[in-house]
Formats: C-alpha cells, structure tokens, sequence
C-alpha cells in the first residue's frame, strides 16, 4: 500500500484517494477485529518442523503491525526469524533482499495462498508451495506430510512443484467472487 499512497501525493486523482483510504479502513478494521482465529491445522507443526531445519521469514501484504499481532496472539513469532508486511516492500523485493547471495534460489521455498504469491516466487526464482484457497487444512496437511520433507531432500522441484502449481490453478476460481 505504500506505492498507492505515494502515487496519491503525487497525483490528484479522487478516486485513488477513495480507493487508499478505503484500503486504510480495511487494515483498521482487521486489527480491531480479527482475533482468536488460530492457525491452520498442520501449519503450526509445519512451522515447528521448518524452524529445527531452516531459516523462515514470514511476509504479508498486510501491515506489519496487524501480522505481529496475530502472529504474537497464537506463539508463532519465535518460529520464523523475520516478520514483515507491506511497508518492507513488495515480496520479490524482500525474497531477493533477505536472501542476497545466501542460498541457491532452488534452496528457497514460498508458501503461499494467492496467484501474486506464486508470481513473487517466479519472480524470484524460486520454488512455491501453494496452500489453497478453501482447502487450506489439507494444504498445509500436504505440505507437513510431503512438501517440506521434499524441499529438505532437495526433491521438490521438477515434476512435483510442476504439479502444485497445475493443481493450484485449477482450483481458483476463473473470476473472482466479487464480479
């Protein structure tokens, strides 16, 4: 959201402002509410698995202080080794920077829920592991079972990740709920 109040001081366009601000109400209303809602099944023991095998940063296009929230309220903050949102940047800026020559890009993996996710790993370079929309249990479920063994063993790629990414396509809708 920082690119779209920038772009609102730059430019005198109302229907930008109408569009931040309601963006502002949006992010307000989730701190002020959202609450008690835990983590997926298996994606806490995913995390717990995760952090005795390798370094994790968790990236939101949320505001950071609404992700530390949620995350502090269930004990998932020790987990990952950064948290950041929106005002860090886009998440291919943050995956190449947290990772600036550190690791082989087929050594990094994002998680992720959204198709802007599995464009931030290409982006990137990167592998993706998707957890789908409305079948988030059974996503998370696969990835403590098989995923994450896979990416350790440096068998994810290739065919497997191929396979994900078809079958996350395939699962979101052609046109969005709101149209």
């Amino acid at each position: 959201m920082p690119a779209l109040k920038e772009t609102c001081e730059s430019k005198n366009n109302s229907e930008l402002e109408q569009a931040y601000n309601w963006a502002l109400e949006v992010e307000d209303a989730i701190l002020k509410i959202v609450r008690n809602v835990p983590p997926f099944p298996y994606a806490l023991e995913s995390l717990k698995e995760m952090r005795s095998l390798c370094s994790t940063i968790s990236m939101s296009s949320s505001p950071t202080e609404n992700m530390r929230r949620q995350w502090d309220e269930h004990g998932l903050t020790p987990l990952v080794d950064l948290t950041v949102g929106q005002e860090a940047g886009t998440k291919d800026q943050l995956v190449r920077t947290a990772t600036k020559e550190k690791l082989k890009q087929e050594r990094m993996l994002i998680i992720g829920d959204a198709p802007s996710d599995l464009q931030a790993a290409k982006d990137a370079g990167t592998l993706f592991f998707p957890i789908v929309p409305g079948k988030e249990e059974a996503s998370w479920q696969r990835f403590f079972q098989e995923g994450l063994d896979r990416f350790v063993r440096g068998t994810f790629g290739g065919a497997y990740a191929e396979k994900l990414i078809a079958e996350f396509r395939k699962q979101l809708p052609e046109k969005p709920p709101w149209q």
